[in-house]
């Protein structure tokens, strides 16, 4: 695993609205956005990002994420960019459903990543993150 997103192949072919969202997930998001009491090994902005550069489908429910955090960090945020990427995280995974009947381990984390964006558009008062807090 490469410990920069930006250092994997398929970087260079992304769209700019998804490396930036990627850049800002890694870079502003962290486990607490999730939940989570812990990241053991920088999980989320290493492994997760590189598992979602290579399943369509989660790297676009990861680009939702990080655009629903971003519109809510600012004044002016706007929810374009997350409808944009949450519908084609929703139909990709959809698609990749369809194919098969076993799933690979991308499959669930796409499906995790979208169940925690609906508990965040559910739970605003989950959104309301502490650094350094521990949630439980």
């Amino acid at each position: 695993m490469r410990d920069d997103i930006t250092q994997n192949p398929r970087w260079a072919t992304l769209p700019q609205s998804v490396k930036f969202y990627l850049k800002y997930h890694r870079n502003n998001l962290s486990h607490h956005h999730y939940s989570w009491k812990y990241d053991a090994g920088d999980f989320l902005k290493k492994t997760f990002l590189e598992i979602a550069l290579n399943f369509e489908p989660l790297m676009y429910a990861v680009v939702a994420f990080a655009a629903y955090h971003n519109a809510l960090s600012r004044e002016d945020g706007k929810v374009k960019d997350f409808l944009d990427a949450y519908n084609k995280s929703v139909s990709l995974l959809r698609q990749s459903l369809a194919k098969t009947d076993r799933h690979s381990l991308s499959t669930l984390l796409t499906i995790l990543q979208l169940a925690t964006i609906e508990v965040r558009r559910v739970e605003p008062s989950l959104i309301s993150i502490t650094p350094g807090t521990d949630y439980v």
